[in-house]
């Protein structure tokens, strides 16, 4: 499979596969919380199996995430500002002793 859509560093090969979040009972008496559907970028397999197999993972968010506020560059330049005068100043106070 060559596209990968927006994820990155995909590893691919055989028995490379990435677990999904979604619960899987494989057999009788089994529950959903003991199993797992796992994904496999190569040949496109999607299967279940034990939560104790060593398989990859994709941390993924559900949905829009919300935007985080960015510092507004005026209040950036101001602190910059200050921090350089008050070293200037104190560089000035400690020269003339």
């Amino acid at each position: 499979m060559l596209n990968y859509g927006p994820f990155q560093d995909i590893r691919t090969g055989t028995n490379v596969m990435y677990w999904s979040m979604t619960g899987f009972g494989w057999g009788p008496g089994v529950s959903d919380s003991d199993g797992a559907l796992y994904f496999g970028f190569t040949d496109g397999v999607q299967w279940g199996g034990s939560k104790g197999i060593n398989y990859y993972a994709l941390a993924v968010h559900p949905g829009d995430v919300t935007v985080v506020p960015e510092p507004i560059s005026s209040v950036l330049f101001v602190t910059g500002a200050a921090m350089l005068t008050g070293r200037w100043y104190l560089r000035r106070k400690i020269n003339y002793r």
